[in-house]
């Protein structure tokens, strides 16, 4: 491009190639003084929240876990160009890491695929055998998540924590006694340490899957309400939060390559 003072300037293009794994230098993280148990509990907390996009103030009706790149299964971020006023889905692990972590290359228009998305769930909702065959399969997919009920294993995992605590008191009585040494203690204590945090991390997804399964039943409720009061007319005057929360109730996923939504589930 030419400059305002008539010379002759070039733009600054910075281009990047994936270093195989094998030649990556690793870093060393300081420590930074918070317990493992911390960030374990902190991980726990949030393992099923799902993010929602603001970009563009606009509201995403197909983010928070809705859409996803049908190549490498990430869901899809989203990308607003001010200057066009445009708004697409992209594939995140495209964006963010290039091709060796996602091949596919294309957007989708976000107008585009919340308008095919809607017209979709729209055929389900105003068909009543559809919508109650859906609800079943929901039901059927949460009961089946784990084999046993949400509370038997919740009880399986309360039974495997007491019997580690007994034994971590048998052990201290051990060492109070002198019948083990210091070496042999701390072993023990931490390899029983070990298994009752896996067996707390157990205990906490059960619970996670209760509240599930009475999420699904309010959320089976909701819908069942929502489709008695609703008339054809009425849906399409839907806002676009209100068919994002509907998504979320459904458990609505959709697949999406090379611009095209191509296939659609729920429950």
């Amino acid at each position: 491009m030419i400059g305002p003072d008539g010379e002759l300037r070039y733009r600054k293009v910075d281009k990047s190639t994936p270093v195989p794994e094998a030649e990556r230098v690793a870093v060393p993280a300081p420590n930074a003084g918070i317990s493992r148990d911390w960030v374990l509990n902190a991980r726990r907390a949030i393992a099923e929240n799902e993010w929602v996009s603001n970009a563009g103030h606009r509201v995403w009706q197909l983010t928070g876990g809705v859409l996803h790149c049908s190549e490498c299964g990430r869901a899809m971020s989203t990308n607003h160009i001010l200057s066009r006023s445009a708004a697409y889905y992209r594939c995140s692990g495209r964006y963010q890491g290039g091709f060796a972590r996602c091949p596919a290359n294309r957007s989708i228009r976000a107008e585009k695929a919340e308008a095919e998305v809607w017209e979709f769930v729209r055929g389900i909702l105003t068909d009543p055998a559809r919508l109650a065959r859906g609800l079943e399969k929901m039901q059927e997919n949460e009961a089946r998540a784990g084999g046993a009920s949400a509370e038997e294993e919740e009880a399986s995992w309360l039974k495997r924590l007491s019997k580690i605590e007994h034994k971590e008191e048998r052990l201290l009585d051990l060492r109070l006694e002198g019948d083990i040494t210091t070496e042999q203690f701390r072993a023990r204590s931490g390899a029983l340490r070990e298994t009752k945090e896996a067996a707390t991390a157990g205990l906490e997804a059960a619970r996670a899957r209760r509240s599930r399964c009475e999420d699904f039943e309010r959320d089976k409720a909701a819908l069942l309400e929502y489709h008695a009061r609703l008339v054809p007319k009425d849906l399409d005057h839907s806002t676009s939060e209100q068919r994002r929360d509907l998504y979320r109730m459904m458990r609505l996923r959709i697949q999406a390559r090379d611009g095209e939504l191509v296939t659609a589930d729920w429950g």
